[in-house]
């Protein structure tokens, strides 16, 4: 039996394509609505010519035919850009040199030379938390390298220690007390991470998933230098950030119970040029909670400023 889509079938070539932008976004999740139409025709022309339909027409035939053609367009919609993820020493699997001392400036320093040994430039930058810093201080230090950026969870130096400060047992300061610190991430690290999952993550997130996914990574020598890294921020003078002139984009999850007393807007003031959005399902990891909508906001500010 034909579907309701399939009767519908448009005649106008940029009206197909509209419907195939639509088809994707109801079928697999990604929005393309934000994309510029030249480069989605472009590519989508390009995916055609492949699959030797000679028309736009045609082609809608065959997604209706093969809907696992959905996955490839989609990857040919999304190559136009160069993702560089990177694990901070210390983080995950990259292991700090000796004498690393995991303050903010030799962690920017990390991240300028990973960039410049990548000959990366004008690049958007998307830190999460306190490495929202790092980003601030490389548009600042290095704005060759920084064309935007997008901070998640960030809110102004001052009311970062505050809520530091909050989360760590309470306002005991156990994890920032050198030594203490160190042993009571070693021995609790998982038992930690679950209840951050389960207190930290917005309704529409599996904290369960999250907290399986980093006892996993634990459990195969992932590294977690908390204690180190809270210590170096937070017992150091506060850096001085000017205010970056680059295009910013600032995202906070509204559901993230930790930072309910935070002063969110405090962080618009290291920022020239800065839109703030709020993720209303999202808590403290709004990329990795709402992909698709992250990617919508993050596209808008690649395409369009």
């Amino acid at each position: 039996m034909a579907t309701d889509r399939s009767r519908r079938r448009p005649s106008n070539a940029a009206d197909i394509v509209e419907q195939i932008l639509e088809r994707i976004r109801d079928s697999r999740g990604f929005d393309f609505r934000n994309y510029k139409r030249p480069t989605l025709h472009r590519r989508i022309e390009r995916q055609m010519a492949e699959r030797k339909c000679k028309t736009a027409a045609e082609y809608l035939v065959l997604l209706d035919r093969d809907p696992s053609e959905y996955d490839a367009l989609i990857a040919s919609l999304v190559e136009r850009y160069r993702v560089v993820c990177m694990e901070l020493p210390g983080m995950g699997f990259s292991v700090p040199v000796a004498g690393f001392g995991f303050t903010l400036q030799e962690q920017a320093e990390t991240v300028e030379q990973v960039l410049r040994a990548l000959d990366v430039a004008a690049c958007t930058l998307a830190f999460p938390c306190v490495n929202g810093y790092l980003a601030l201080l490389l548009a600042q230090n290095a704005p060759e390298l920084v064309s935007r950026v997008v901070v998640l969870q960030t809110p102004s130096w001052e009311e970062q220690k505050k809520w530091a400060l909050k989360i760590d047992f309470r306002g005991r300061g156990w994890v920032a007390t050198p030594y203490l610190g160190q042993l009571i991430v070693s021995l609790s690290q998982r038992m930690i991470a679950r209840r951050w999952f389960a207190k930290a993550l917005g309704s529409g997130a599996d904290a369960a998933e999250f907290s399986a996914r980093s006892t996993a990574a634990l459990d195969a020598g992932c590294g977690w230098g908390l204690a180190s890294l809270t210590q170096a921020y937070f017992s150091a003078p506060a850096p001085v950030f000017t205010p970056i002139s680059q295009p910013a984009l600032v995202i906070w999850g509204a559901q993230d119970r930790t930072h309910r007393a935070t002063e969110k807007d405090s962080v618009l003031q290291y920022f020239r040029d800065a839109e703030s959005v709020s993720f209303e399902t999202s808590g403290h990891s709004p990329e990795l909670e709402q992909p698709g909508l992250f990617m919508e906001h993050l596209v808008r500010l690649i395409e369009h400023r």
